[in-house]
């Protein structure tokens, strides 16, 4: 597995959060069905978001995590971003170029602005990360 840590450009890389996302992926492989290359991306989500998976236009599967998390901070992000990313690879969960989402074949039209948090947390791929992801950090940190 190749894992690359990106920090914008007018910034440090900071070394500490690269060699955890590294070696959280690393381990995250070690459980789950993962793409041999993905890309860990820190950047300013602002400070709602923690983070979010894509698979990009050019078949990068990369993971975002929101910049203002300190290392302690991002391992529950990057673990939940990381079983998006299987749900991915795996084909359960992808988004049209319209922007829907596709889970298991069905399509959501959603309109996340108008969304609540906990309606979101309820999309089924949501609720497929939320009953594995214990497990997974467990399996990681032991």
């Amino acid at each position: 597995m190749n894992v690359t840590v990106r920090f914008p450009k007018h910034l440090q890389p900071d070394i500490e959060k690269a060699k955890v996302a590294t070696s959280l992926c690393q381990a995250a492989f070690l459980y789950i069905d993962l793409p041999d290359n993905i890309i860990v991306e820190f950047i300013d989500l602002g400070h709602n978001a923690y983070g979010e998976s894509t698979l990009t236009f050019n078949k990068e599967s990369k993971v975002r995590i929101n910049l203002q998390l300190s290392a302690k901070e991002m391992i529950y992000p990057l673990v939940h971003e990381l079983l998006h990313l299987n749900q991915i690879h795996e084909g359960k969960l992808s988004v049209t170029r319209f922007g829907d989402c596709v889970w298991e074949g069905k399509i959501y039209k959603l309109n996340q602005s108008k969304m609540s948090y906990k309606e979101y947390t309820q999309l089924p791929w949501e609720l497929d990360v939320t009953s594995r992801e214990q497990q997974l950090l467990a399996n990681i940190l032991q």
